[in-house]
């Protein structure tokens, strides 16, 4: 029993030598009113709201600038049909095995659709501009 009140007794010391240890080391430096207000900004959700809006806007006009361009697509297809069929001629079932292969290309442009991509791209860098 005294055994356990000793360990006791010497444990508290050592953890609280270590804890007013601790206590000396940290030293807390006071902020300038320049550096809160910058600690402020880089954690308010209204700016960091504010950044992504002005992120869309821009991604918005370079996707309205897209539309001005052709668009492409390549298209290939392989296939392989492998079965039994009725020959009229040998009046009998023939294997048979057939292979396709198939590639194509397409292209778009849009000459003319009464001004709507002219009309979104110049919304577009007005709403760019309105949230800058």
């Amino acid at each position: 029993m005294k055994r356990n009140g000793i360990w006791t007794i010497v444990f508290v010391l050592l953890a609280g030598g270590m804890l007013l240890g601790n206590q000396d080391d940290t030293v807390v430096k006071p902020l300038t009113m320049q550096q809160a207000i910058d600690i402020a900004l880089e954690n308010n959700a209204e700016m960091i709201q504010s950044g992504n809006q002005l992120a869309l806007a821009q991604l918005r006009v370079k996707q309205r600038k897209s539309n001005f361009l052709p668009s492409g697509q390549v298209n290939l297809s392989v296939a392989k049909h492998v079965g039994k069929e009725w020959n009229v001629i040998s009046d009998g079932f023939e294997s048979s095995n057939v292979n396709t292969v198939a590639l194509s290309y397409g292209s778009t442009l849009n000459l003319f659709n009464g001004f709507y991509d002219t009309a979104s791209l110049k919304q577009s860098i007005l709403d760019l501009k309105g949230t800058e």
